[in-house]
């Protein structure tokens, strides 16, 4: 290569610098963030700060004579100018972090080089992602790109130990060589992959809940199912143990025996009681009787579910599963509207309530907070009939009376209120509703008697919002990590 030459690639090396410094910036943004993402019990996938280098003059003449490239063309020739190394923990952080950088909205993932399974003749192994920016307006010359290295912690061990014996070197081999070089690297690997199961093992909750261990539960509870039985229940409790609302209680074995032998669920609703009434239920929505896999399975979601009032949770969640059905029976002049209507179970029930008694009342319970920022507030997702009611009025079938701020508590240190509607059904309401009935229910008497067992949905006197039922915590929006001069970067680039 003639001086002019390298005098060129110096110059363009040199007219990159802000956007090489830019795309580093970028990357870092994203690293960093992602690392706090996926950090869990102060455990982050990224063991140590990311190291980076910008190809030096020198190196960059070396590679473009080596390939054959112009000197005018290496810039878009070659992909690792700026290179990034990132070590983790094990494989599964290294293939969580490779997710989320495919599915970034700052940095465009253009190439993929995965050396995990089948390592290199040297015996490295890791992944290589060739990237560039999303929002390539942020810099002059849109064809840069780096390379960023995704290592675990061992294969970073193996490539500073074969750097120069074996990548920078090239010796030439003899075959017992090459095999002593695949062993190493191959028995490297192999540690790498059960470091990660071992913390997968040690992890794995104690509790969990699964088909063996839901089995022994049963047979210690002298439960006797068949596999069918156990296989059916094992079902519904993935399928349904948090529809219709936030579970009141962590779903582990030990609550499942709870939510099977306990008279009462955690908010002292009579477990027993709830049971006849879902059998008289179910009898009148699906005309058979409940069998003994069911009735466990209504019996641990009130349990899970019911709060103070399971059996209103409990009808939620049997026009859920038994919508197809009585669905396609609806026969209405504006079959529109009702479709619209009975697609949501909560605005279906309070339509079937109103329609029983002159007057209905429904809440709606919030938390706020007065800071210097302002005022924040939440509704709890387990009482918020906003929607529902809402949803009722624009069809015309209710009328709706807000009274705001009825009962106030100190809370979490903010202010929970409590609000109220008093509904009332129109003539339109109670036809609807009548219409409803004769087709949900086999007897509509009893289905009248069954609406009526319904408990109100209302905390008790001396309520405050149950944990886990209104989201306090507030978190700002991301303008992306402040960095300085002792973080994960600086202005001036080093070099690996």
């Amino acid at each position: 290569m003639t001086y002019e030459e390298e005098k060129t690639v110096e110059t363009t090396l040199s007219t990159i610098h802000d956007d090489l410094h830019i795309l580093l910036r970028e990357v870092f943004i994203e690293l960093k963030s992602l690392n706090t993402t996926l950090s869990m019990n102060g455990k982050s996938p990224i063991v140590e700060r990311p190291s980076f280098r910008i190809k030096s003059p020198e190196s960059i003449v070396r590679k473009i004579c080596d390939k054959g490239i112009a000197p005018n063309d290496f810039v878009e020739e070659l992909d690792d100018i700026l290179g990034v190394r990132v070590i983790l923990q094990d494989l599964g952080s290294l293939y969580e972090l490779k997710s989320k950088l495919l599915a970034s909205n700052r940095i465009e993932i253009i190439e993929e080089d995965d050396m995990v399974e089948a390592a290199r003749d040297s015996g490295y192994r890791g992944v290589h992602l060739i990237f560039s920016l999303r929002d390539r307006s942020q810099v002059t010359n849109t064809k840069i790109t780096g390379e960023l290295q995704l290592r675990t912690i061992a294969q970073h061990s193996w490539a500073n130990f074969s750097h120069y014996d074996i990548y920078k070197s090239r010796p030439i081999l003899l075959e017992k060589e090459r095999w002593r070089i695949k062993a190493l690297s191959d028995l490297l690997y192999y540690i790498d992959r059960e470091y990660g199961n071992l913390g997968i093992d040690l992890k794995e909750d104690p509790f969990r809940v699964d088909l063996k261990s839901l089995h022994y539960l049963l047979v210690n509870l002298e439960i006797h199912m068949t596999r069918d039985e156990l296989e059916l229940f094992f079902s519904l409790i993935n399928t349904y143990q948090s529809t219709c609302g936030f579970p009141i209680v962590r779903m582990d074995i030990c609550n499942i025996k709870d939510s099977l032998t306990h008279p009462q669920n955690k908010y002292g609703a009579d477990l027993l009681e709830v049971e006849r009434w879902m059998r008289l239920l179910r009898q009148q929505i699906s005309g058979v009787e409940p069998d003994k896999t069911e009735l466990l399975f209504y019996r641990f979601y009130a349990y899970f579910n019911g709060f103070y009032w399971p059996k209103r949770r409990l009808f939620e969640l049997a026009l859920i599963m038994e919508g197809d059905k009585w669905f396609q029976q609806i026969k209405h002049e504006e079959t529109n509207n009702i479709s619209k209507l009975i697609q949501y179970v909560r605005e279906l029930i309070i339509l079937l309530e109103a329609a029983q008694k002159p007057e209905i009342e429904k809440y709606i319970f919030t938390w706020q907070k007065t800071s210097e920022n302002g005022t924040t507030m939440f509704w709890s997702p387990v009482v918020d009939n906003r929607y529902t009611v809402k949803a009722l009025v624009d069809l015309d079938l209710i009328t709706a009376e807000l009274e705001e701020s009825i009962e106030s508590r100190e809370h979490m240190g903010g202010i929970a209120e409590k609000h109220r509607y008093i509904i009332k059904c129109t003539e339109k309401g109670v036809q609807t509703a009548l219409t409803l009935m004769d087709q949900l229910f086999l007897e509509v008497a009893i289905g009248g008697h069954i609406l009526n067992e319904i408990e109100i949905e209302d905390f008790p006197a001396k309520w405050i919002l149950p944990t886990g039922t209104c989201t306090v915590e507030v978190t700002p929006a991301d303008e992306g990590p402040a960095f300085v001069e002792h973080d994960w970067w600086s202005n001036q680039p080093f070099y690996y």
